[in-house]
C-alpha cells in the first residue's frame, strides 16, 4: 500500500492504537503525510510494550527473546524485520503516518537493561517530534478503558474499505464487516480523547528518563 498511516496504543495488558486524518502537532494527518492510505492500531493482552514500529533494536530484542511466539533461533531475524519495517516512517516521499497510544505502565516496565530503557524512552521523544508521528500516553489513573478489549489492528485505506486485523495465539483473523470495523474505530477515537496531550505525554516520558539518570 502506498502512503500508509498507522496508529497504535499500548494498554495495561496490551498495546493498542488508532489512525486516520486527525491533527498531528497542529497539522491534519492527511497534510502531514500526503497520500497516506492506511492506519494501524495494535494491542497485546498480557504484555504491555512499546509498539514494534517505535522500538529500538535492543528493546525489540528484549521483547522478543524468551517469548513463546518466536523461535529462539529466529529472534535476531525477527528484530531485523521490525527494523526494516520502521524505515517506512522516514520515507522521504510518502512517510507512514503513526499515532501511538501507549499505556503509562509501559514507560515503567523494564525491558532489558537501564541503558536499553533510557535509549527507548529517548527514541520515543525523538520520534514524536516528527510531523508524521504522534505519541500519546494513556494515564494509569484512567483505570478501566476501551483499550482493554484485546489485540487488534485497524487499517484504513484511501481507495478501499477499512479492515481490522485481530491477532490470536497462533495466527490472526481479518474483520471486514463494516459495522464491526466502525466499532473498533470508535474505540480508537475514545482512546485518543482519553490520552494525555502530546506535551503532557512528553513530560511523562522525560520524568521516567530523569529517574533512570
Amino acid at each position: 500500500t502506498v502512503g500508509q498511516s498507522i496508529s497504535t496504543a499500548s494498554a495495561t495488558a496490551s498495546a493498542s492504537g488508532s489512525a486516520s486524518s486527525r491533527p498531528v502537532n497542529g497539522t491534519s494527518r492527511a497534510a502531514a503525510g500526503a497520500g497516506r492510505t492506511s492506519s494501524l492500531c495494535s494491542r497485546k493482552p498480557g504484555l504491555a510494550v512499546v509498539h514494534a514500529l517505535l522500538q529500538t533494536e535492543d528493546y525489540s530484542l528484549g521483547v522478543t527473546t524468551g517469548g513463546g511466539r518466536v523461535r529462539p533461533d529466529h529472534d535476531e531475524r525477527t528484530v531485523s524485520l521490525r527494523m526494516e519495517r520502521q524505515r517506512r516512517l522516514s520515507n522521504d516521499t510518502e512517510p507512514l503516518g503513526l499515532t501511538a497510544l501507549i499505556e503509562e505502565s509501559v514507560l515503567d516496565r523494564p525491558i532489558g537493561s537501564a541503558a536499553t530503557m533510557r535509549a527507548q524512552l529517548e527514541h520515543l521523544l525523538s520520534m514524536a517530534e516528527r510531523d508524521n508521528i504522534e505519541v500519546l500516553v494513556l494515564p494509569t489513573a484512567l483505570g478501566l478503558h476501551d483499550g482493554l478489549v484485546g489485540e487488534f489492528t485497524l487499517l484504513d485505506f484511501a481507495a478501499a474499505q477499512s479492515i481490522v486485523y485481530v491477532e490470536i495465539v497462533n495466527g490472526a483473523v481479518y474483520v471486514q464487516d463494516q459495522q464491526q470495523v466502525a466499532g473498533y474505530a470508535r474505540i480508537v477515537d475514545r482512546l485518543r480523547a482519553a490520552a494525555l496531550s502530546p506535551a503532557r505525554t512528553a513530560e511523562a516520558i522525560r520524568s521516567r528518563l530523569s529517574a533512570l539518570s
